[in-house]
């Protein structure tokens, strides 16, 4: 009905489009004058439907939807009133050669779908909008940031959760690029936390590498509240995917959740990081490192993997937590042996774990077939060292001496190397 009166009234105006532009951008100034607001906005709706072909009067209308909506109660008015169809229209008609009009367009979306109750009344091939939109302006940041926004809010709603999923590769492919911009990290990890309240979505993000994502979020040590709220939610709301403890290992999110639960004063944030360590069984009271968690879960593929980017391991691996617990008296409460003589080959300590009272004898014997290992691969190189010298040749009491200082986990990469077709030898 009042669309109509307008769209009446507008019909006998011959106000130019930059005389309207004018009037829409007072009526959209902040702060928002509330008086007589439902009788302005339709008219700034009926002015877009009334010059299309305008994009200044396209820009200055989103521009003001987006600013009214801000106030929730004013957003369901405006949903009332089909404004985001007309927004979507502009994107449509001039988004495809004009990144502004996707800029305030997609902020004017992100807002307009925050009331619960409207978001049905959007369409599904708006998320086919702004995909494209996001793929096409991935270069600008205002796009960016707005467009993430939009998508946000839109997952909010059940049905649109799965088709946002469906395009989670290029949507975090984009995201990976702006892992330094703040304000795009914090509506990003928004977005993140709302997919990850369904698990079937959840354990699409956590395989598709969401969590590699926040990784590289926090790298930069963001302390804007709202980022660190929103990105500590993606691993709380991913805790049930089935990947979620090794991708935690993997990029080394442990030790950031510590830091984070040291230094933060919002409860809600620090109870979510206790979710997680619920989940990776940590206590939140004793510190440990990504290290500590592989071999307490027996991932030895990655304890590996990070062993690799390590040096002196001999050090790391005897480094112990503030309960005076080595990576190999972790490996041993787990019971997994296959790591705990990976560890002893690495050179870890084993008599703390051995003096231990009630070891069992599969313990035992692993730690025991483990320093035979090293016995027979130092013997190996001693033999190499005294081979390979020059005249006059070492002595074989130097060569044992030097194959001494050899540390186990350098010594076992050399032969075990995949190019590598020397066979150690038994003694």
């Amino acid at each position: 009905m009042i669309r109509g009166i307008y769209n009446q009234y507008l019909n006998q105006n011959s106000a130019s489009p930059a005389e309207v532009c004018l009037e829409i951008k007072e009526i959209g100034r902040l702060p928002i004058n509330a008086n007589d607001l439902e009788n302005k906005m339709s008219k700034v709706i009926g002015y877009m439907n009334n010059f299309p072909n305008s994009i200044e009067v396209q820009w200055a209308a989103c521009h003001t939807i987006s600013n009214v909506s801000m106030n929730i109660n004013a957003a369901i008015m405006l949903m009332q009133q089909d404004a985001h169809e007309a927004v979507c229209h502009a994107i449509d008609s001039f988004g495809s050669s004009d990144w502004k009009i996707c800029w305030l367009g997609c902020s004017a979306i992100w807002n307009l779908a925050r009331p619960p109750s409207y978001r049905h009344a959007f369409k599904m091939e708006i998320l086919d909008m702004l995909i494209r939109v996001l793929k096409r302006y991935k270069h600008i940041p205002k796009v960016v940031n707005t467009n993430i926004g939009a998508i946000s809010n839109l997952a909010l709603q059940n049905t649109f959760k799965m088709k946002i999923a469906e395009n989670i590769d290029e949507i975090l492919t984009i995201i990976n690029d702006y892992t330094k911009a703040s304000q795009i990290c914090a509506t990003a990890g928004g977005l993140l936390a709302n997919l990850a309240v369904s698990d079937e979505v959840a354990q699409i993000l956590v395989m598709k590498g969401a969590l590699r994502t926040v990784s590289r979020m926090w790298k930069n040590k963001t302390t804007d509240e709202n980022f660190t709220r929103n990105t500590v939610a993606v691993l709380s709301n991913c805790l049930t995917a089935e990947e979620f403890v090794p991708e935690v290992i993997r990029y080394n999110l442990v030790e950031h959740l510590y830091s984070l639960h040291s230094s933060s004063a919002n409860v809600s944030v620090t109870g979510l990081i206790e979710n997680c360590f619920q989940v990776l069984q940590c206590d939140p009271e004793v510190p440990v490192n990504s290290l500590h968690l592989a071999c307490q879960h027996g991932e030895l593929a990655l304890l590996k993997e990070q062993l690799t980017k390590r040096d002196n391991v001999i050090s790391v691996v005897n480094r112990r937590d503030r309960r005076r617990s080595s990576l190999l008296m972790y490996a041993a409460s787990g019971n997994h042996l296959t790591l705990v003589r990976f560890l002893v080959k690495c050179g870890a300590e084993t008599k703390p774990v051995l003096s231990r009272e009630g070891i069992s004898p599969e313990l035992e014997a692993t730690i025991d077939m483990a320093e035979g290992e090293i016995a027979n691969v130092r013997a190996y190189f001693q033999r190499i060292i005294r081979i390979y010298s020059k005249d006059p040749r070492i002595p074989e009491a130097l060569a044992t001496l030097i194959a001494s200082f050899l540390p186990p986990f350098d010594m076992f990469k050399v032969v075990e190397a995949p190019q590598n077709t020397s066979k150690t030898p038994h003694t």
